[in-house]
């Protein structure tokens, strides 16, 4: 287990970490709890059509079947906005897993390849490593901030709409 996720266990009030570090681009993992039914955690991971609809950061994402998924994310910092397209195979293990490799990114940035897990003790977690082309320059320290910043944004809409769907039940 990562430290990550052993703090996150340990924690007195458990709701979301996120850590970034540089690699051959950047890896972002980030994780929460969530004592919704696996179901419910499941549905939300997996409905890409309506991600637009619950995730702010997400202005456009469409499933092409069969395993196909094009997404658009807006991004900021300070005044300024980054649109950053993507187009990502994904491959799912029922109620576990939610793999994806890129297939198309921007002339900025793309993801690599990543995962969404639903893990033991009520932990939903999400590692993916985002490359920043070389044709783009802001300081790895700033790069890393905004990546946190707008990762807790992202898992925080995540987990809401799990904690929604679960309520409504």
């Amino acid at each position: 287990m990562n430290t990550l996720l052993f703090g996150l266990l340990l924690s007195t009030s458990p709701t979301t970490a996120v850590e970034v570090r540089s690699e051959k681009g950047y890896v972002v993992e980030a994780a929460f709890v969530s004592t919704a039914p696996v179901q419910v955690k499941w549905d939300v991971l997996t409905d890409y059509n309506n991600a637009a609809n619950f995730v702010k950061l997400i202005t456009t994402s469409t499933l092409i079947p069969p395993d196909t998924l094009k997404q658009e994310m807006r991004g900021r910092f300070w005044f300024f906005r980054k649109t950053i397209d993507f187009t990502v195979r994904i491959e799912e293990t029922l109620y576990n897993k939610v793999a994806f490799e890129s297939i198309l990114g921007t002339d900025t940035f793309y993801i690599r390849d990543g995962a969404w897990e639903i893990r033991e003790n009520n932990i939903v977690s999400i590692r993916y490593m985002l490359i920043v082309r070389k044709n783009f320059f802001v300081p790895k320290a700033l790069i890393r901030g905004v990546l946190r910043k707008e990762t807790k944004r992202y898992i925080r809409d995540v987990k809401r709409e799990i904690e929604r769907r679960a309520y409504v039940r």
